[in-house]
């Protein structure tokens, strides 16, 4: 009798597993089908974040080496700029100099330009019996010209004496910067 319990209730049991399956299967498949879908998307999801760290950690080290040629430019450079603003002022002196050079190169042209400027009889005439002379500058074009060339140079001197001077207060100012 036992036996036979036994055996209806393993029927019994049987045949719930097998309407169960019956009833159940196509929810199970699609659980499983979107369990399954879930668990893809999550590997892809993984995939893309390990890229995205990859990259990110590519691009990081790409940005500390622009850091570090850009440090070694800005030192080069206030390198550079100390040098340059160590020479300012002997530079300066040299121009200046040049500019006083200029100068009186100007003013000699200048007073040779006025020393040209004499006049010489070039022609007698008779106003009746009386001899008179006509005088001319005959060097006037040529001391014109000399003028104008002296004042050429006194302009470039003035240029030369300003820039000296820029020079000398941005070499200083530059000097004070670094």
């Amino acid at each position: 009798m036992l036996a036979r319990l036994q055996l209806i209730v393993s029927i019994v049991l049987a045949t719930a597993i097998v309407i169960g399956y019956v009833t159940y299967r196509a929810s199970l498949g699609q659980f499983i089908g979107s369990l399954s879908a879930s668990v893809i998307s999550i590997s892809k999801t993984v995939e893309i974040t390990v890229d995205t760290i990859a990259s990110r950690e590519k691009f990081l080290e790409s940005t500390k080496q622009t850091l570090m040629q850009t440090h070694s430019a800005i030192k080069s450079f206030s390198n550079l700029a100390q040098s340059q603003a160590k020479q300012a002022p002997q530079l300066a002196r040299e121009i200046h100099a040049a500019s006083a050079v200029a100068s009186r190169l100007g003013e000699t042209l200048n007073s040779i330009a006025d020393g040209l400027m004499f006049s010489v009889p070039t022609d007698i005439q008779f106003e009746g019996v009386k001899p008179v002379l006509i005088m001319s500058r005959p060097l006037a074009p040529r001391a014109k010209k000399l003028k104008l060339d002296a004042q050429n140079i006194q302009t470039v001197s003035d240029g030369l004496l300003r820039t000296s001077s820029t020079i000398a207060k941005e070499g200083q100012g530059l000097g004070t910067e670094f």
